[in-house]
């Protein structure tokens, strides 16, 4: 009778976790740059006439303080490209310069415990990733300090 209740139990779980149950609800977020034809000077100003009328990302999650939560600043990114060159702009709302975060420690002495790029440190930054080859293992990840780090 033992053996019968743990392979119950065993199915249960295999049909519980590939559905997807009991997992974070965070839906996937896909997003579609755009492609410009027009030289983009980068100087943090969205002047030329390409940013306009583009799909903005939004609704972003927080890593820190604590992850996978719906983030409770307003935040829009845009994403244009070309053929040699990608182009981010991030507008990162705050609700005081006061509170957003600059501090960094000195080289090697941040947590390198998987806390962020910028190890255990106190300070507000902006990353993006891209999944080059669609596997969810290469890719690249570019990140940027309050701080300018």
């Amino acid at each position: 009778m033992k053996p019968n209740i743990i392979y119950l139990i065993l199915c249960f779980l295999f049909f519980y976790c590939s559905e997807g149950w009991g997992q974070d609800q965070l839906t996937k977020k896909e997003f579609t740059a755009t492609r410009t034809q027009n030289p983009i000077k980068i100087d943090g100003k969205m002047d030329e006439p390409d940013w306009q009328n583009l799909p903005i990302a939004t609704d972003f999650i927080d890593e820190k303080p604590t992850p996978n939560v719906p983030s409770d600043r307003k935040s829009e990114v845009r994403i244009l490209y070309d053929n040699a060159s990608i182009y981010v702009f991030a507008e990162l709302f705050e609700t005081s310069k006061d509170s957003i975060l600059r501090q960094l420690c000195l080289r090697d002495e941040g947590d390198q415990r998987g806390r962020g790029p910028f190890g255990n440190t106190n300070t507000d930054w902006f990353a993006i990733g891209f999944d080059n080859y669609m596997d969810g293992v290469n890719g690249v990840f570019f990140c940027v300090s309050a701080a300018g780090a």
